[in-house]
């Protein structure tokens, strides 16, 4: 009978229906029953945290008479308080200076005739407080008065082996705590005492008549479930406390659900005639972008594709791939990353962090390129830090190392951002500027030199001073002839001998006169001293 494609899916589509209508049916019978037990058990779930929470707290507070007990200075005042009598009064100025922020009432120290006590509840709570037994151990009751519960830990003050006196904490259940509690905006709090309620953060409960024994409440329209919260080590306590929890949430939470399936069946037909275009378009366009994917990586393309968010095979498997261009881009920054750390270590000085000597015959072409391009001058300023090989001997490479780092960094600040430093070896370190002639490469070697000068490194608590001698050797800005860089560092090399040769600590400019070695003015500075290096 069902030949065609057509009827099979009417059929398909007939049985669908059916089985909405009696997914409807089952549901408007049972849905209420389903939410009711939900609710119960959140409730009873509720009822559970707060009661772990009161017991956390009764522990907690006898944890805090505890500390106020284990106080030193708290000890030896309350000693003096009670051997001797007197020093009430700053005991109880202690307690409020000690512990401000303890979150308690009240603190209160008892004895045989005499009483201390701190907070504001501490006054209405501690003639019933003070005939807790001297021989009883630690341990937690509660204190009940006419609008307000008292939660009070005791513990025993004993000073050197003998009991002396009672340390007590309590906090006020109140309706501060009540509101403190967070019980959300469908259930509230309450305490009861005989069938009245006697303190909740809502007043209108207060006006309110509800059934204990059936466990509801009505507060103007609205029916309130209740469930008591066991307050923990409470035997004789008349109090109780109460969890009230509305029920027109469930309500509201069942009409919606009706209402969602009443609209579940009317979509469930416009689902039933798209549900194959969407299935083949789902199957097919993880498909074609697989098949995009495979062509790219082909071509030796890392695409950035989003992930698919379905959960048929298909989807993981484009996920996975996705996962794996991710992987391989990683992997390509990774290697990114530590080509430019080996190319920045092969051409970089790792002591002064200045290019070395191995960079400066890439940098000087094209430093001379551009002089060329933009008729500039070039300045070779050749550095030597004068007698550092004794720093080395006397006070050892570390001071040594230390020297050139404090050089470095000074040198650093002196020099613009467009030139070139480049460590030569050992103490030997080359500026190349360009911009600067002859007076203007001169003037830049003299500032260095007394900022050299004027550079104090700390050796081990002791002031070191350190100068240096600078060539200096420039190429004009109308050159005619292209230079080479070993011409440049000769000439600068010849001035540096003759700074040396006239005494050290000054600025020789080359000038073809191999014989002008004048002496230097500050030759009597060129000693490096560490006050002084030995």
């Amino acid at each position: 009978m069902l030949n065609s494609y057509r009827s099979k899916l009417i059929a398909l589509m007939a049985a669908v229906i059916g089985l909405m209508v009696a997914v409807l049916l089952t549901s408007y019978t049972g849905a209420r029953w389903v939410i009711q037990d939900d609710a119960l058990t959140h409730e009873r779930r509720t009822v559970q945290l707060y009661e772990r929470g009161l017991e956390e707290q009764r522990i907690e507070l006898a944890r805090f008479a505890a500390t106020v007990r284990d106080d030193a200075e708290v000890g030896d005042y309350a000693f003096a308080a009670i051997s001797i009598g007197s020093g009430k009064q700053s005991l109880e100025q202690l307690l409020e200076r000690r512990f401000p922020r303890m979150p308690v009432d009240a603190i209160m120290l008892f004895w045989g005739d005499g009483r201390v006590s701190q907070g504001s509840g501490a006054e209405s709570i501690i003639d019933e407080v003070v005939s807790w037994p001297m021989s009883a151990t630690n341990s937690t009751f509660y204190v009940e008065r006419d609008e307000a519960l008292y939660l009070v830990a005791v513990v025993p003050f004993d000073y050197q082996q003998e009991r002396l006196a009672q340390v007590a904490v309590a906090v006020n259940l109140g309706g501060s705590w009540l509101h403190q509690q967070g019980a959300g905006l469908q259930a509230k709090l309450f305490f009861e005492r005989d069938g009245k309620v006697f303190n909740s953060p809502d007043s209108n409960f207060y006006f309110s008549s509800f059934d204990t024994a059936g466990g509801q409440m009505m507060m103007g329209d609205e029916l309130y479930s209740l469930s008591e919260i066991k307050l923990p080590a409470a035997d004789g306590v008349s109090a109780r406390l109460w969890l009230a929890q509305s029920d027109t949430a469930m309500l509201e939470t069942l009409n919606r659900y009706n209402k969602i399936m009443v609209w579940l069946a009317v979509v469930v037909l416009a689902i039933m005639l798209i549900t194959s275009l969407v299935a083949v378009n789902r199957f097919s366009q993880p498909i074609h972008s697989l098949i995009t994917l495979t062509q790219q990586m082909a071509d030796g393309q890392l695409p950035d594709l989003r992930r698919s968010r379905g959960y048929t095979e298909i989807d993981r498997l484009l996920n996975h791939f996705i996962d794996l261009i991710d992987a391989l881009r990683n992997k390509q920054q990774e290697v990114d990353k530590v080509h430019k750390a080996l190319i920045r270590s092969s051409i970089t000085d790792e002591l002064t962090g200045f290019y070395n000597r191995r960079h400066l015959a890439d940098v000087f072409p094209k430093l001379l390129a551009q002089a060329n391009r933009d008729s500039l001058c070039i300045a070779a300023i050749l550095i030597d830090i004068d007698f550092f090989k004794k720093i080395n001997d006397t006070l050892g490479h570390v001071t040594g190392d230390l020297c050139l780092k404090s050089f470095s960094d000074m040198l650093r600040s002196v020099v613009r951002a467009s030139d070139f430093v480049f460590r030569m070896g050992g103490e030997e370190f080359l500026v190349l500027a360009t911009g600067r002639c002859e007076q203007s490469a001169e003037l830049l070697a003299e500032k260095i030199r007394l900022a050299t000068e004027n550079n104090i490194v700390n050796v081990d608590g002791k002031p070191l001073s350190v100068t240096v001698s600078l060539g200096v050797s420039s190429l004009p800005a109308d050159m005619q002839a292209m230079p080479s860089l070993s011409e440049l560092m000769t000439q600068a090399d010849h001035a540096l001998y003759a700074a040396k040769h006239a005494g050290r600590n000054c600025v020789r400019v080359y000038s073809g006169d191999e014989h002008d070695s004048g002496e230097c003015k500050h030759q009597d500075v060129a000693q490096p001293r560490a006050t002084e290096v030995p």
